[in-house]
């Protein structure tokens, strides 16, 4: 047998008393004892007094901050008041601040933010809600919903990350590193106010931007070129019929790049990712990704990918080896030099050439 919530407090307008109730409802357990029963009354009750002379329509949401705030510490006091501003915006009841955003992005997710969870203090937050970003990650299997306080975007470019941080790209992640990922990146995308404005160009700044100045933390420099990469895979997903290499065609986004799971590793063991041009100067450079602007002016028959990687590890700069590598490779881009192992064996031919010289003491 389940007890009914009893409510002294004479209120205004009946909506919000039957409001309550049905949170209750929703928690109240069959054959509950004493105890229980006045914990979960309690901020029933509170909030019940509180809005004793408040109509529904003037429940904006400093007034839900309000009450937030007002039971937030009792038992059962953060459930009830997400299950009642869950109840409102169900039923076409709350009429204040943030409506369209609170229906569209948050009523989804405010079942599973129904528990008694710290960070809901980041969510009831008055005005600094236009600066929440809502995201889900995973721990330990289970969907968790979090908050993080942001710098402030456009409205289009905020609905951009937040759809981004509520994707199954980004819910692994660690979401401290998200916040500190997007708050670096408000530098270079503050003045943005579409989708097209992430470009080719505003991606490879922001992503080596990260390895020059997060590189002393590996982990956080892994999680934030990961996040930023695959926020360009969900925007080239989402919005694959714009052309993200429009400014500046020189730093082209190769989309097998893009998706390579290898791509992160590229740039954090600093790989020179260009674009094929033959009068490149090359030098002693190492580890190169060429990527091709127009992979059928090389081979009729094309390639599986956009771009090719050589790693050329062994003799030193003074040798001269590599150039002679590189010189090579630059007049003669054919299929078999890209996709077959003459680049390859070329430099195993170098390389023992340069051991033999330096058992003969020639280098």
């Amino acid at each position: 047998m389940f007890r009914d919530l009893k409510i002294t407090t004479k209120m205004k307008d009946k909506r919000i008393l039957q409001a309550i109730t049905e949170c209750y409802n929703s928690i109240r357990k069959p054959d509950e004892k004493e105890r229980s029963y006045y914990l979960k009354a309690k901020p029933c009750k509170q909030i019940a007094k509180f809005l004793a002379e408040v109509s529904i329509e003037n429940i904006n949401w400093t007034v839900i901050c309000d009450i937030f705030n007002l039971v937030k510490d009792i038992s059962h006091g953060k459930q009830i008041v997400t299950l009642f501003l869950k109840y409102l915006l169900e039923n076409n009841l709350y009429f204040g601040e943030y409506k369209e955003r609170l229906v569209q992005v948050y009523l989804p997710l405010l079942e599973r933010m129904s528990t008694p969870i710290p960070y809901l203090d980041q969510f009831y937050c008055y005005d600094n809600f236009r600066n929440t970003l809502v995201m889900t990650h995973k721990r330990k299997e289970h969907l968790r919903v979090g908050f993080l306080k942001s710098k402030v975007f456009s409205e289009p470019v905020w609905e951009l990350i937040e759809n981004f941080l509520l994707s199954d790209e980004f819910s692994s992640f660690n979401s401290e590193h998200g916040k500190v990922l997007f708050d670096y990146c408000h530098d270079f995308c503050n003045s943005f106010t579409s989708y097209k404005d992430f470009d080719n160009e505003v991606f490879w700044k922001v992503l080596h931007g990260i390895h020059a100045n997060f590189s002393n933390d590996e982990a956080l420099e892994t999680d934030m070129l990961d996040g930023w990469i695959r926020f360009y895979r969900s925007l080239w997903d989402t919005f694959n019929q714009h052309d993200f290499n429009s400014s500046n065609q020189a730093m082209k986004i190769s989309e097998s790049l893009l998706f390579s799971h290898l791509f992160v590793k590229y740039i954090k063991k600093d790989y020179r990712i260009i674009w094929f041009d033959k009068t490149l100067d090359l030098g002693d450079c190492k580890n190169i990704v060429f990527i091709f602007k127009d992979v059928n002016k090389i081979s009729s028959k094309g390639f599986k990918e956009e771009y090719h990687v050589f790693h050329l590890s062994g003799p030193p700069s003074h040798c001269g080896y590599r150039e002679i590598v590189w010189k090579y490779f630059l007049s003669n881009p054919n299929a078999s030099n890209i996709t077959s192992n003459n680049i390859d064996m070329l430099w195993k031919i170098l390389r023992r050439l340069y051991l033999h010289k330096s058992y003969k003491g020639e280098t």
